[in-house]
């Protein structure tokens, strides 16, 4: 498995990556949407990245530092509804 023969700085570092990536489509899923439920648990899904981000940091585990360009986000997954976006931090988690 790919993530198991990466060593603990480059495993911490693509979570910490994937915390950022998910923070950032949930607050620009937040703007888009109208639905009072949705942003409910678009609001819960950020707080539990936020919870994650503060146990990292008790760790001394470092922040994510986000590419300067697009390139840096290779592999990146896209998701085109809510309701992928959701699953994917389902998946995440």
């Amino acid at each position: 498995d790919v993530w198991e023969k990466k060593n603990a700085l480059e495993q911490a570092q693509e979570v910490q990556s994937g915390l950022w990536l998910l923070q950032q489509a949930f607050g620009v899923l937040r703007t888009s949407v109208t639905n009072t439920a949705l942003h409910s648990h678009i609001d819960n899904s950020i707080r539990n990245l936020l919870s994650i981000n503060a146990v990292l940091r008790s760790l001394n585990i470092q922040e994510y530092t986000p590419p300067a360009n697009a390139a840096g986000l290779e592999g990146t997954w896209r998701v085109s509804s809510a309701t992928d976006l959701l699953q994917v931090h389902v998946n995440f988690l």
